[in-house]
């Protein structure tokens, strides 16, 4: 059977209403990987939900309100709904209880480490002055992989070209997390957990830009998701 991935959506409010959606590209990309995509709808049956699925992949999104990090707003911000904030914390402590290997981009790398107890920078470009090719331009860089880590396993390779412009960032990275991938300006650009199956999170969007690089790090994600540990 082909494993079950749930994604957490976007959420938007508008009009007295909530509207949940997503970009298709993350779905098209579980599927060319082996996978079936299942959007995830905001619930309080979060134990029931990571029961049913096989992975949890948290999509990217707006930014998240520092006070889940015991900060006060500091600079503007375009806010991700506290629904959406809860729901996604919820599901990855849960996932965690379940051994559920977990992928997070973006909004969802970020979200990931606020769930653990890590800090972001609240405005990557006011916060780290050195961290401007974030914001600039077309966001294309160079990151770099650490030897030794789950990561390069998955990649085989020390560095790979992304295309990334984020307001915000992982600063203080949680307790049981470690960095795998930095750029030359610092920024942390992915991270994984050692004593974990499969819990790594990635700062671009792999789904925007489905290449070799892509598909090996989804394949890793679904490989994982069906109980094959990457060799």
């Amino acid at each position: 059977m082909k494993p079950l991935i749930g994604i957490t959506g976007d959420i938007d409010e508008r009009d007295g209403k909530r509207y949940l959606y997503i970009d298709t590209r993350y779905g098209r990309l579980i599927e060319e990987c082996g996978g079936i995509p299942l959007l995830l709808h905001p619930t309080e049956s979060v134990k029931e939900v990571i029961s049913m699925i096989d992975g949890l992949l948290l999509s990217g999104g707006e930014d998240i309100h520092p006070r889940y990090y015991g900060e006060e707003p500091k600079y503007p911000m375009e806010l991700s709904p506290d629904i959406r904030t809860e729901l996604e914390i919820a599901l990855v402590k849960e996932a965690m209880v379940k051994g559920l290997p977990i992928l997070g981009i973006c909004h969802g790398m970020q979200l990931i480490n606020v769930a653990l107890g890590g800090t972001l920078y609240q405005d990557l470009r006011r916060q780290n002055f050195v961290a401007k090719e974030h914001q600039l331009g077309d966001g294309r860089h160079q990151i770099f992989i650490t030897r030794g880590t789950q990561f390069f396993d998955i990649m085989g390779i020390t560095a790979i070209n992304v295309t990334s412009t984020h307001h915000q960032a992982v600063k203080n990275i949680a307790k049981g997390l470690k960095v795998c991938v930095r750029t030359t300006d610092s920024v942390i650009e992915a991270f994984e957990m050692p004593e974990y199956p499969f819990l790594i999170g990635v700062q671009w969007h792999p789904e925007k830009e489905p290449d070799d690089d892509s598909k090996r790090l989804f394949q890793g994600f679904i490989g994982h998701s069906l109980g094959i540990r990457t060799p």
